[in-house]
């Protein structure tokens, strides 16, 4: 039996995200709500750029409640991927999906709609400034969005130590309040927010579910071999 495709289309949970969730610069902060405000008055298109992992798509969410929206999240590799040169004709559709809740629509690796002749990159951009929900591009290559430069850009950076430090400590003691963790050590390992929630997630599977300490973190983000 063939298995059945997937949906390039996913309706993101509510988190109940503010400001203050953002582990972020506050000029990085303070663009967001910038957005926040363009789009109160009706309809934006946005790129949020940034390395993979560094919250890009946290931060589109947070935008989208502080704007009272549900979030649709539209996997664009994963549409070429399964469309090809159709994916272009498969937008109209997709798109009226994530209208119907009155949501942002969240372009995820937009930059694989920009590939080749970039036909499907021209659609979505054509859907997206007849919505009046916002559109968010979000891209670790935002550079490579072409025609985009009249669009509001926000730029999520790599996590700094101060930054690393206070993941750490949101990440792990929310979830495991009586993990006892060196947060000095563990913020000077050049991770993400997402790399940091993935060794939370294994270190306490390879250890039957016992709390988290540092060393089992440390080795969590040392690369398998």
């Amino acid at each position: 039996m063939s298995r059945p495709e997937r949906d390039p289309l996913a309706f993101l949970r509510v988190r109940e995200l503010t400001w203050l969730d953002l582990v972020l610069p506050d000029d990085t902060v303070a663009a967001l709500r910038s957005l926040a405000a363009s789009a109160a008055d009706g309809g934006l298109v946005a790129v949020i750029g940034g390395p993979a992992g560094a919250g890009k798509t946290i931060a589109a969410q947070t935008l989208a409640e502080q704007l009272r929206l549900d979030t649709w999240r539209l996997d664009c590799r994963l549409l070429v991927e399964l469309r090809g040169e159709a994916a272009a004709a498969a937008l109209p559709e997709l798109i009226a999906v994530a209208e119907r809740p009155h949501a942002l629509l969240l372009a995820h690796d937009a930059e694989w709609l920009f590939q080749g002749r970039g036909e499907a990159g021209r659609r979505l951009l054509e859907l997206a400034r007849r919505r009046l929900p916002p559109t968010v591009l979000e891209s670790r290559e935002p550079e490579g969005l072409s025609g985009l430069a009249d669009l509001p850009h926000v730029s999520i950076p790599f996590p700094g130590l101060d930054a690393r430090r206070e993941l750490w400590r949101r990440l792990a003691w929310r979830a495991h309040p009586l993990a006892r963790i060196d947060l000095d050590r563990l913020a000077d390992v050049l991770v993400t927010g997402a790399e940091i929630e993935r060794a939370l997630d294994r270190a306490v599977a390879e250890s039957g579910g016992a709390e988290p300490d540092t060393e089992r973190l440390l080795a969590a983000l040392r690369p398998s071999r």
